[in-house]
């Protein structure tokens, strides 16, 4: 396996409609398995012709160790309906997809998924993965139904735009939306772009001491943009570095939108041209202290 290239043929094509993820379009499929090991294998789509490289669904104990994706054409590693897994030194490099608005009936406005797909999966760590694009490529990961996951030491650096915003600094290292987000630890990472954290309001917050807790990772914005898009009850947001940002945590809700339970606490952030947090919607039990702000130049900022 420490040997190891698979790489697509010419002839071989899993393409549908562009739109629908198709577990048959992978090259390893892991499904309703337990101990399983895959170590040391570099994949290449090859002009993105096949879905992704190794999908894990309804399984338990799955090891990912030392993993090379590249060129896939909807999303590099997919780990969806599966528990303890133990995902380490992994590089995922354009494997995502995008559309742009009307190019789908599914999908009328557009949208990305990402290089790494993580659905309902709980009791499972990722770490030391390096995910990139220099094209349009999708997100890094696209998220939902995280329960006692930890995002540890990666990189993230993605194309900075998205075909469906049009010009903007608006593409995603990370999104959580839709489902919850329980007892989840995103801690020493790297981000170039916003990472969005939507797991909404969930009476079994209220029962564990987090959602989610970021901290201790470095958001040097690539193309300004904000930090954190927060939208989940007990959410801890602390010792993280906010580098070129408009805003280090924004939420862009409206009169119907809650926030429960949102703590800011020991953050440094410099060059900030606009305000360390921005909320728009409701907020109960908002915890801001011992933060180091250093404003950038322009007018309109704010603590």
């Amino acid at each position: 396996a420490g040997r190891s290239t698979v790489v697509a043929p010419p002839a071989w094509d899993f393409r549908a409609d562009g739109v629908n993820d198709n577990l048959a379009g992978y090259v390893v499929r892991v499904e309703n398995a337990a101990y399983v090991t895959i170590d040391g294998i570099a994949f290449h789509g090859v002009d993105h012709r096949a879905n992704g490289a190794v999908a894990v669904h309804g399984a338990q104990r799955v090891t990912l160790r030392d993993l090379a994706i590249s060129d896939f054409r909807y999303t590099g590693l997919r780990v969806s309906a599966s528990s303890a897994i133990d995902a380490q030194s992994i590089r995922i490099v354009n494997s995502g997809y995008e559309w742009p608005p009307g190019a789908s009936t599914q999908f009328p406005s557009g949208g990305s998924v990402g290089n790494l797909g993580i659905s309902n999966v709980s009791d499972a760590l990722f770490a030391h993965l390096e995910i990139r694009s220099d094209a349009l490529r999708g997100y890094g990961i696209k998220g939902a139904g995280w329960t006692r996951v930890r995002l540890l030491h990666s990189e993230f650096d993605l194309h900075p735009f998205q075909s469906w915003m049009g010009p903007g600094p608006g593409n995603f290292a990370l999104e959580i939306h839709g489902g919850h987000a329980e007892l989840v630890e995103i801690a020493h990472n790297t981000f170039r772009q916003t990472i969005s954290l939507m797991g909404g309001n969930e009476a079994r917050y209220q029962r564990v001491p987090y959602s989610l807790h970021v901290h201790h990772n470095l958001f040097d914005q690539k193309a300004g943009a904000y930090g954190i898009e927060v939208g989940t009850d007990r959410m801890v947001v602390d010792h993280n570095r906010f580098r070129n940002t408009w805003t280090a945590l924004q939420n862009y809700g409206d009169a119907n939108t809650r926030i429960g339970d949102l703590t800011v606490a020991h953050n440094v952030a410099e060059n900030l041209s606009m305000r360390l947090v921005g909320l728009k919607g409701r907020v109960e039990n908002l915890r801001v202290f011992g933060n180091t702000v250093l404003l950038g130049p322009g007018g309109g900022q704010s603590y």
